[in-house]
C-alpha cells in the first residue's frame, strides 16, 4: 500500500488520507500517510469531531496543519450532502462505487471483529484507484475533488 501511495502522488507533499465508512449513527475515520494508519470512531455529522480528528492524524503522522487532506467514502443513501460540506472544507473528496470495493462474502457474513478496519482500508484501496467518483453525476474516474 506505501508504494501506490508514493507513486500515486507526490512523495515529496504532505498528504492526509482518509477513508470514511458512514452508518446511521457513527461513522469510521481511517487515517493513513502512506506508512502509518489510525482508525477512530465518531457521531455521524460530528462535524467538530470530524475536524478534531483530521488535526490528531496530522499530529500522530506530524503533517505540516496546512497539509493536503485527500477522504473517501462509499456512495449510499446519504447522497452527496457529505461530498460537498466536505468540498467546503478544503478537503477533496472521492464518493466510491461500492461495486468497486472488493469484499470476501465469507468474511463480510462474519461479525468484523477488527472494528470495521477491513472495511475502510477496502475503501481507501478504492481511492487509490478502483472505481473512483469525483462528482456528484458519477461520471469519470480518479477525478478528486468533485472537478
Amino acid at each position: 500500500m506505501t508504494t501506490v501511495l508514493n507513486d500515486k502522488d507526490n512523495a515529496n507533499e504532505a498528504i492526509l488520507y482518509m477513508a470514511m465508512e458512514l452508518s446511521d449513527k457513527t461513522w469510521k475515520l481511517g487515517f493513513g500517510d502512506g506508512t502509518k494508519q489510525r482508525l477512530v470512531t465518531i457521531e455521524a455529522a460530528d462535524w467538530l469531531a470530524l475536524h478534531t480528528q483530521i488535526d490528531r492524524a496530522k499530529a500522530k503522522f506530524k503533517l505540516p496543519p496546512a497539509c493536503r487532506i485527500i477522504s473517501c467514502y462509499e456512495a449510499g443513501r446519504d447522497g452527496f450532502w457529505i461530498h460537498r460540506r466536505l468540498l467546503e472544507d478544503g478537503i477533496e473528496n472521492l464518493v466510491i462505487d461500492s461495486s468497486s470495493i472488493e469484499v470476501n462474502r465469507c468474511q463480510a457474513a462474519e461479525k468484523d471483529r477488527s472494528g470495521g478496519r477491513q472495511r475502510v482500508v477496502a475503501i481507501a484501496a478504492a481511492l487509490l484507484g478502483r472505481g473512483a467518483r469525483g462528482d456528484e453525476r458519477g461520471a469519470g474516474t480518479d477525478r478528486r475533488g468533485g472537478g
